[in-house]
């Protein structure tokens, strides 16, 4: 059998050059066999992949980074999906909540580097955080990429590398807000604290495991440094963002 995709000569299955399945046209059923493998199969795909990030961050990341990448969503898909899924579910929830054009607060006539530049800064965070989840930790997982570069340079990934742990973890966290929301949306502000401590806790547990077993240092040099990789590279994000409003700001 001749592969439709790499033209390699083959029996059975799967393409034992680019493994590609066989597979004959495109029809209903096959796009919802293709969908229903692809999210629920518990050996490989999104479940798998949700598992997996849970229980090895580090070790899934690594898989990925050394190729072994079959079983896994893709990392910037996996952020995208959740994204995706966490802002469906918030304009469902809360569709009364006022939102502000970036588009907007970035083109307007407040002065650059004044308080009110601040605010229009504190604005788009807050829409990106809420309304463009993917793009906000799209954002982000770069500087967390450098950052780890650096402290954890003996290594040896490469900053691009280290993009895939970060895009995992920033979807793993958008999953988990998937479900925290709604709770503080429906119990109110009695459950908003709770849901908050949950939330942060889980994702603290999340970086510590992450680095823990991905650079395999001892935990007190993995708990500082993992603390410094997230709270440097927040800051540093700040600030570079805030630096490129203000200047658009100054040539508006």
């Amino acid at each position: 059998m001749k592969c439709k995709n790499c033209s390699n000569d083959f029996t059975g299955e799967y393409c034992n050059t680019c493994g590609q399945k066989t597979g004959g046209r495109i029809t209903i059923k096959s796009i919802g066999r293709e969908i229903v493998e692809d999210i629920f199969n518990v050996d490989r795909g999104l479940i798998y992949t949700v598992k997996q990030l849970w229980i090895n961050p580090g070790e899934t990341s690594a898989d990925y980074i050394e190729g072994k990448r079959k079983n896994y969503y893709g990392p910037i898909k996996y952020l995208i999906l959740w994204s995706a899924i966490f802002f469906a579910i918030s304009a469902l929830i809360a569709p009364e909540r006022q939102t502000n054009s970036i588009t907007k607060l970035v083109f307007n006539a407040n002065k650059p580097f004044s308080s009110e530049s601040f605010d229009d800064f504190f604005g788009i965070y807050i829409e990106l955080l809420v309304r463009h989840t993917d793009l906000f930790y799209l954002g982000i997982a770069p500087f967390f990429a450098l950052l780890s570069f650096y402290i954890f340079k003996k290594k040896g990934f490469s900053i691009t590398e280290l993009l895939i742990p970060y895009l995992y973890l920033t979807g793993q966290i958008a999953f988990l807000l998937v479900f925290t929301f709604p709770i503080i949306s429906f119990l109110g502000s009695t459950a908003m604290y709770p849901a908050m401590v949950i939330t942060f806790v889980l994702s603290i547990y999340l970086v510590l495991k992450l680095h823990k077993q991905l650079f395999q240092e001892s935990w007190t040099r993995t708990i500082i440094k993992s603390l410094a990789v997230v709270y440097m590279g927040q800051i540093i994000w700040g600030i570079t963002a805030f630096g490129i409003l203000n200047m658009v700001k100054a040539f508006n």
